[in-house]
């Protein structure tokens, strides 16, 4: 399903009604051509009794939230899903509500639909489910938060500090003439002084046409930059 496009700011609230023969309805706002208002079996398989839902966009999205309608008497078998979501059970079937930032839209589950399945038994399936959702979660961000580490910003000049804060407060890609026409600044000198920069591992440069694009080495939401 990921349809490749150029940079562009995505987001989405969007709604998968998944019914019983497979068929979804998509419904809600976007500006991602795949999440459009439409009616498609695109986005399930069936192997035996396990039925797959496959949602896998590769661009990136600023903010998005979703909810997942599953048919009545579902049960969840599998599940990868971005990192804050959570279950509801309804007369009408599983819910499944998310959210994300600054990331893919990746939603992958595995289920299958019961419908001999006691009331009883269905609320105990779904609890299990639910805490195994939270401590998956939970040991997610644990062991992210272990790896993070902060990069010290070395010692810069004060135009070296002047074109990185530009850089980094930049909501869009920028190229180099970009830097002189925004800061007013000579040629030489954005060159020399994105060059240091460049050697000091806090942007990267990268030829476009007869431009050069230039971006941070590790992007700002990270929260991976700290002063000495």
């Amino acid at each position: 399903m990921g349809l490749f496009v150029n940079a562009e700011n995505y987001y989405a609230d969007v709604i998968f009604k998944v019914q019983d023969t497979g068929n979804v309805l998509i419904s809600g706002i976007t500006n991602h051509p795949a999440l459009e208002m439409q009616e498609t079996q695109e986005l399930t398989s069936k192997q035996g009794k396990y039925w797959k839902l496959n949602i896998s966009i590769n661009e990136t999205f600023s903010n998005f939230i979703y909810e997942i309608q599953l048919p009545k008497n579902s049960i969840i078998n599998y599940m990868k899903l971005p990192d804050v979501a959570r279950i509801e059970d309804s007369n009408n079937g599983l819910k499944i509500i998310g959210t994300g930032q600054n990331q893919a839209f990746e939603i992958i589950l595995q289920y299958h639909i019961n419908s001999k399945i006691s009331g009883n038994f269905s609320y105990f399936i779904y609890i299990i489910i639910i805490l195994v959702l939270l401590i998956g979660i939970y040991l997610f961000h644990s062991k992210r938060i272990r790896k993070k580490k902060n990069i010290k910003i070395p010692e810069m000049t004060d135009r070296q500090k002047l074109i990185f804060n530009f850089v980094m407060k930049s909501k869009k890609p920028l190229t180099q003439k970009n830097i002189e026409i925004e800061l007013g600044l000579p040629k030489s000198s954005v060159s020399r002084n994105i060059n240091s920069l460049q050697r000091k591992g806090l942007i990267t440069k990268e030829q476009r046409g007869m431009s050069n694009l230039i971006k941070l080495s590790v992007p700002p939401s990270s929260g991976k930059f700290r002063e000495k």
